[in-house]
């Protein structure tokens, strides 16, 4: 077996387990599963809308213009999506119950983002194509937001088969690390790091790889490229 082939097989191991397992978990779970999903969807948003637009009133914490019913849709799943032992008071419950009828309105009112507004935008690209498909068909803000789960689930599944492919066989080992629960769950929501984790393994890769076939400039360009919208967030 040549040196191609090898490195071939943690890649399509990863996709034929990675796969599966990522879009059952995005339709077993509830948007916003996890602590600050609803922040990373309305940095989504805003990529198509004023990306590098940060706001900051009096007395709030930074953030962005949101659409309305994308706000309002994240009110109203909040309570329930984020743990709690309290039970919901009425108004809040009856929002939830709604929730799945919301539409985008294109009105927009600020939202608090603190934390996502940091990120590099680009992360957020396959979201926010998908928000915009849903926006511009006349989905609901629920279905819009499942599609960008499966949009960045699928497109860091890729950059993460990438990764492996251009591991040398051995290192490949890191594979997994990528199917712990924990780090699945993730793919299967609206959070960056998943993207991130992608971006960080074909870096390394990279780093540990000769030029091959592609030209010295080629290769760095591409590290170089992945390094910057991953770093511009945080060490991946």
């Amino acid at each position: 077996m040549n040196e191609g082939s090898r490195r071939l097989g943690p890649a399509l191991l990863y996709l034929a387990l990675a796969l599966p397992a990522t879009l059952i978990l995005s339709f077993f779970f509830i948007n916003f599963h996890a602590p600050d999903d609803y922040d990373h969807v309305k940095r989504a948003y805003t990529l198509i809308h004023e990306p590098f637009r940060a706001i900051t009133p009096p007395g709030h914490s930074t953030g962005a213009m949101i659409d309305t019913g994308l706000a309002d849709y994240v009110s109203a799943k909040r309570p329930v999506s984020v743990l709690s032992e309290r039970p919901l008071p009425q108004a809040e419950a009856a929002a939830f119950r709604s929730a799945p009828e919301m539409r985008w309105s294109a009105e927009e009112r600020f939202s608090e983002l603190p934390g996502a507004m940091s990120y590099f935008p680009a992360l957020y690209a396959p979201q926010a194509l998908a928000l915009e498909l849903g926006r511009r068909t006349g989905a609901t803000v629920e279905e819009s937001v499942l599609w960008a789960r499966l949009a960045n689930g699928l497109v860091a599944i890729a950059l993460a088969a990438l990764g492996l492919r251009l591991l040398p066989f051995g290192h490949s080992l890191v594979l997994v690390l990528l199917l712990l629960p924990r780090t699945l769950l993730q793919f299967a929501s609206n959070s960056a790091d998943p993207i991130l984790y992608g971006l960080a393994l074909i870096v390394i890769a990279m780093g540990l790889q000769r030029t091959g076939r592609f030209k010295p400039v080629v290769h760095n360009g591409l590290a170089a490229g992945a390094i910057f919208i991953a770093a511009s967030v945080r060490p991946p």
